[in-house]
């Protein structure tokens, strides 16, 4: 139940107390009265630690590559008479080529949002595959399942495509998941024909 600093009192406690079954209540504030109708059993005072002693959750070791342009950002050098970029246009992703005409220096933070640097997340992706997964999983032969947060759709979208050439595999292998949902409209054109034959 929401709000269940609010709706364990009067006929709706009645309400609640008639069903034989669990109460999960979610509340930002909890009264008093409120963790006493749950008998003080609070899910946020259940740790991770706690859930992994009970095999509810499983355990996790950090495993972190680190380059340098992840910590530190990096320099574009220009040189005396400049040097072609891709850009980028972050919506359609649409690329062009663009004269740089001084050096750009960039920070950790910007990269991969406004500077993609492909080789980068090729180099992770590799020492991924060779230093990590053996590391990890000794003597296992198929990739785990993993998880790689991306910081857009565009990075999304480069992850995914250096995924599938850094591991030789095909489309199946690496999958994109966003927050957008929704459904793609199928339309059809009816010949003029067809159409008053089905009336």
């Amino acid at each position: 139940m929401d709000e269940c600093h609010r709706s364990i009192y009067e006929l709706w406690s009645q309400v609640l107390l008639y069903f034989d079954s669990f109460l999960i209540g979610l509340t930002a504030t909890p009264a008093g009265k409120t963790i006493g109708f749950f008998k003080q059993n609070m899910v946020m005072e259940y740790s991770h630690t706690d859930a992994v002693a009970d095999s509810v959750n499983v355990g996790f070791d950090v495993y972190r590559i680190r380059t340098k342009i992840t910590e530190q950002g990096d320099t574009i050098d220009a040189g005396k008479t400049g040097v072609f970029v891709d850009k980028r246009h972050k919506l359609t992703r649409a690329e062009r080529l663009e004269l740089l005409n001084q050096d750009l220096t960039y920070t950790a933070n910007s990269l991969d949002r406004d500077v993609v640097s492909e080789s980068q997340i090729r180099t992770v992706l590799q020492e991924f595959r060779d230093k990590t997964l053996p590391t990890c999983f000794p003597g296992r032969e198929e990739v785990p399942k993993t998880l790689i947060f991306a910081k857009d759709d565009s990075h999304a979208d480069d992850i995914v495509r250096i995924a599938r050439e850094v591991f030789h595999q095909s489309n199946d292998f690496c999958q994109k998941i966003t927050y957008r949902t929704g459904f793609t409209r199928i339309t059809k054109k009816l010949s003029m024909k067809m159409a008053k034959s089905k009336r």
